[in-house]
């Protein structure tokens, strides 16, 4: 057999293998970081204050910038040339996203381009490590073969595994050193590798029996909590019109120490995993003949969470004698998640959209977001210009500064309607009260009106929407 580079070739020898294990040992690896968002960053800069040599490698130019002065305080050093690093390096991992299409299929166009990128730069005796979250099947059946088209191959050139990411983005508790770290390779040498690589940074290591079963861990863990959190926002609906506050049956219900973890209703689930997960699993499970009802309804049970929150908008502003042209509604949160600038598949976007295509004028803000492109919308420069004049408030981002008593304050003295509608659990109905400021929020007691359904089942918002007459 003979590689690409036309020369004859053997079976990665226990010497070679040895040396890799020696080079971890003795810091002296060299290691690259394919893809420099919230994960990529963080296991770069990890590795980094173990004195490894490391280099980050995007190709977001502009990024790079950004992050210039953290990672040279590092220790890191940053590239948007893929093959120089891939080159130089020992180890790849690959921490790219994996977003799904316009028509909801999984789009493995990063990992593909980061694979082709490194099979340019790819020879004999190095170690690649996929941590993006897929479907099971990826690192084998997707970027083996992308890499094996250097001519080398995986398991007798170089060594390949994956090693699911585990992050929660702003989680002050859980961190890369102390959540379990599960780690596999396409052969025992591979393995022992990744659980040589990782013992460095991460307290705990844990091999699965194989790669395929690794990314099915990964997808689990993900779609556990999407259904979850869709089966309270279900119920959530029902206590709704039964009067009853679903957080504070969550909250009961956490009393018990065994058999149940809690999951809030919300406005809807966003980032770039919780959502996109169950997604990849219905494409893939499309090959075996099995539909995933289960996850399908989820999907729409949760997706039905936005056209809840605009129901009750538009009940607000018929309530107040508002048409919706010409109410002013206040969007207070951009990203998905509090204390991140993330938009991806936010609860803000189909909202902002929704509202916007039904003619409300709109006012955004949030503090850690300048801009969403994908619809055009743009963060004001403070909180008491958005909310001014304001008929209605809405919360999608549960941010530290909409959670507090002095928020309500502002509300009560300077919004027109003194009307908040609380996508996120962030406020206590009882503090709202004690400001004269009306709060009706997901999860707590609605009228009936606000959950009126269409006729395909769907929660329609124009159902109660007041227009002003033409």
């Amino acid at each position: 057999m003979t590689t690409a580079r036309g020369g004859s070739h053997q079976k990665l020898s226990t010497k070679k293998t040895t040396g890799l294990f020696e080079k971890i040992r003795k810091r002296s690896a060299q290691i690259a970081v394919f893809g420099l968002g919230h994960v990529g960053l963080r296991l770069a800069l990890s590795f980094s204050k173990k004195n490894f040599s490391v280099v980050g490698v995007d190709v977001d130019s502009e990024l790079l910038r950004e992050l210039g002065g953290t990672a040279k305080e590092n220790g890191v050093r940053l590239t948007t040339d893929g093959v120089f690093a891939t080159m130089i390096s020992d180890f790849i991992v690959i921490c790219v996203q994996t977003p799904i299409d316009a028509h909801g299929s999984p789009n493995l166009e990063f990992v593909k381009s980061a694979g082709e990128t490194i099979r340019r730069g790819l020879s004999t005796n190095k170690c690649i490590i996929l941590e993006s979250t897929s479907y099971p099947g990826t690192t084998e059946e997707v970027l083996k073969p992308i890499l094996e088209t250097s001519g080398y191959r995986a398991g007798k050139d170089f060594y390949l595994g994956y090693s699911p990411e585990r992050l929660n983005p702003g989680d002050k508790k859980w961190n890369i050193m102390n959540i379990p770290k599960i780690v596999a390779g396409i052969d025992s040498r591979s393995t022992k590798l990744c659980f040589a690589l990782y013992s460095t940074i991460c307290k705990k290591i844990i091999k699965a029996p194989n790669v395929k079963t690794a990314e099915a861990m990964k997808a689990t863990e993900n779609i556990f909590r999407f259904v979850n959190i869709s089966l309270v926002n279900e119920l959530s609906q029902v206590f709704s019109l039964m009067g009853v506050d679903t957080f504070d049956v969550i909250k009961l219900a956490s009393t018990k120490p065994f058999g149940f973890l809690p999951h809030n209703p919300s406005s809807g689930v966003g980032g770039p995993c919780i959502p996109v997960t169950p997604l990849f699993m219905l494409h893939k499970a499309k090959e075996f003949g099995k539909p995933l009802d289960l996850l399908k309804l989820a999907d729409k049970i949760n997706h039905d969470m936005a056209d809840l929150t605009v129901n009750v908008v538009c009940y607000l502003l018929k309530k107040g004698n508002t048409p919706i042209e010409l109410g002013e509604v206040a969007i207070l949160g951009m990203s998905y998640k509090r204390g991140m600038r993330d938009t991806r598949n936010s609860a803000f976007l189909s909202i902002y959209k929704e509202l916007k295509r039904m003619g409300a004028r709109i006012k955004c803000f949030d503090p850690y977001v300048r801009r969403v492109d994908d619809v055009g919308a743009s963060s004001q420069p403070d909180l008491k210009h958005t909310i001014t004049d304001a008929d209605v408030i809405l919360i999608l981002t549960d941010h530290d500064i909409f959670r507090q008593p002095h928020f309500v304050n502002l509300v009560a003295k300077l919004s027109r309607g003194r009307v908040i509608v609380d996508g996120r659990g962030c406020l206590s109905p009882a503090i709202c009260k004690r400001y004269n400021v009306t709060h009706l929020g997901l999860g707590r007691p609605l009228p009936r009106e606000c959950l009126m359904l269409g006729s395909e089942g769907h929660l329609k918002a124009s159902s109660i929407a007041l227009h002003s007459e033409p």
